[in-house]
């Protein structure tokens, strides 16, 4: 089929050779920038219509997640779901493998209780086991205390096997109707899983099984098809972490039958190779869209909810004097052993990238692993400007990459007066349901200070307005979920988001790592970071990447 393309007051118009109507979609050029297409050579025609491969491409993959939404509306379902939740339940019936790659704060757990209600009212004995990260498992079971009533044909008993693997091992054989474990349990009590018959796989946080030659990914493609398994769900934000790549992981677990099981024939499918392997190019991006919407659903909270806007910010300092020579030295001993003609493995080279993080964070490590900080801290010092001009203008939240920034924050005393709380890998389950409840509930206490591994993951901080990254990490899927801990159901004012930056350093460039990767995951799920209020922020794709 033919498609066209039109603007009329700043809207995309998506119409056929007759002028008919086929979508709208604003703002002007804002489709091609999430898809990641390039409009080049643009050739006009009669009536100021464009034809184009971007407006062609733009259409196929609008209207297989549009199809994907047209399912028959499950009844029963709560009147206080939002709209994208029951089509995301009603979507599952159909579908008994299926992914919801909705973004971060739209709900997916209850959504899945939700569709657990519905089944279990016509098969009860249905037990349903959840992977999730270690920081989530709580999440299950408070949704599930929270929307299923006690004692009601709905109630659903849950057990979160966690701890030690004998722990593990008590927990699952409990018999509960929902079991919660983390992804590790695939390895340390395989065959206890095994043992007992689960008929709902749930993965929660799909990513943490994208790379189907490790391990945990093997055992959980052997439990998934057991023949007594009878669903599989896959729940995530952020379907692809790294590259396009990452969707076949994923999906051999979750749907086989999708892309096969085999890694290399949906390269040579979807993808241009060159003698090594590598990706040069994507073959058939419009053809990888549909396959992929054929069994997942996807939802953005800007066509989902109405929430506030998120605001970027960033705020630049220069490394003081110790620093500075510091990161110089790392720098040219590293470039110094590339001249010898040494060999840099990727393992050494990320090391190093490490170690320059550190520096602008304001400690060093030795031989031994033991901390060094230096004197004075440039960062520390913007980011008690930051916090002076958030005060009374909400909480904030405080995200930091390394243990030792958080022993840095924690000992600092001007930051005493926010009463702060802290999530880092070291506390229990217990400690941080506590910290969690203190910044939700307490007005003195003002800061939660969290390392982004363990606090990026299922937790609901909506008493923050302000998020600052003190650091950051290269991975897109800790950022995504992390910038909407504050940024979702519940949120009721603009969040400012605020990255704190040395200058000219490994900073800037993780930032930029970041950018490009959204880009690139912009192109297949359609989905975008949030605007920016100006310029080219995180979650802004320029505009001078698109021909004119």
């Amino acid at each position: 089929m033919n498609v066209w393309l039109d603007t009329h007051k700043g809207r995309w118009i998506l119409k056929d050779v007759r002028g008919s109507v086929l979508e709208t979609y604003p703002p002007p050029l804002q489709a091609a920038i999430e898809l990641g297409l390039r409009l080049k050579d643009r050739a006009r025609y009669p009536h100021g219509y464009i034809a184009t491969e971007a407006a062609k491409q733009l259409y196929t993959v609008l209207k297989a997640n549009e199809d994907a939404r047209n399912v028959p509306m499950l009844p029963d379902l709560p009147p206080n779901l939002y709209d994208h939740q029951k089509i995301s339940a009603s979507f599952l019936d159909p579908h008994p493998n299926a992914c919801l790659f909705l973004e971060m704060g739209l709900g997916k757990t209850r959504i899945v209780i939700e569709y657990l209600k519905i089944l279990r009212r016509t098969a009860p004995k249905l037990r349903t086991l959840v992977f999730a990260p270690l920081s989530v498992l709580s999440t299950w079971e408070r949704e599930a205390r929270k929307w299923t009533e006690i004692f009601s044909p709905d109630w659903m008993t849950v057990a979160i096997a966690s701890g030690t693997r004998e722990a593990k091992q008590n927990n699952i054989q409990l018999g509960r109707d929902i079991t919660v474990t983390n992804y590790e349990t695939l390895l340390t009590n395989f065959d206890d899983l095994l043992c007992e018959r689960f008929d709902i796989l749930v993965f929660d946080e799909s990513t943490h099984i994208k790379n189907e030659k490790s391990e945990r990914s093997k055992r959980a493609y052997l439990l998934a098809q057991q023949p007594y398994v009878k669903r599989r769900i896959g729940m995530t934000g952020t379907p692809l972490v790294k590259d396009l790549q990452d969707i076949f992981g994923q999906f051999k677990v979750i749907s086989p039958e999708t892309f096969g099981t085999k890694r290399k024939n949906f390269l040579n499918e979807f993808f241009v190779l060159d003698p090594y392997g590598n990706v040069l190019e994507y073959r058939s991006l419009q053809n990888l869209t549909r396959k992929i919407y054929s069994v997942a659903i996807q939802y953005v909270k800007s066509e989902a909810l109405d929430l506030p806007e998120k605001i970027y910010e960033e705020r630049y300092v220069f490394l003081s004097t110790d620093q500075q020579d510091a990161y110089d030295e790392l720098v040219r001993t590293t470039m110094l052993n590339l001249d010898d003609g040494t060999t840099l493995t990727t393992t050494n080279i990320l090391a190093e990238y490490v170690k320059l993080t550190q520096i602008t964070s304001g400690f060093v490590l030795d031989k031994d692993g033991t901390p060094h900080r230096f004197s004075h801290n440039p960062k520390i010092a913007a980011l008690k400007e930051l916090l002076q001009e958030a005060n009374g203008n909400g909480k904030a939240i405080i995200f930091v990459n390394f243990k030792e920034e958080v022993a840095i924050l924690s000992e600092n005393r001007d930051l005493q007066e926010y009463q702060p709380v802290f999530i880092h890998g070291e506390i229990s389950t217990a400690d941080r349901e506590r910290a969690i409840d203190q910044f939700q509930n307490n007005p003195d206490c003002r800061l939660l200070i969290g390392n982004l591994a363990a606090t990026a993951f299922g937790l609901t901080l909506t008493a923050a307005t302000n998020v600052i990254y003190f650091s950051n990490s290269w991975r897109l899927e800790l950022r995504l979920q992390s910038e909407d801990r504050a940024h979702r159901i519940g949120q009721r004012f603009p969040v400012t988001i605020v990255d704190i930056l040395a200058i000219q350093t490994i900073d800037e460039t993780i930032l930029e790592s970041l950018r490009e990767k959204a880009q690139l995951a912009s192109r297949v799920t359609r989905s975008e970071w949030e605007k920016t209020t100006r310029g080219q922020k995180i979650g802004n794709i320029p505009l001078d990447t698109i021909a004119p």
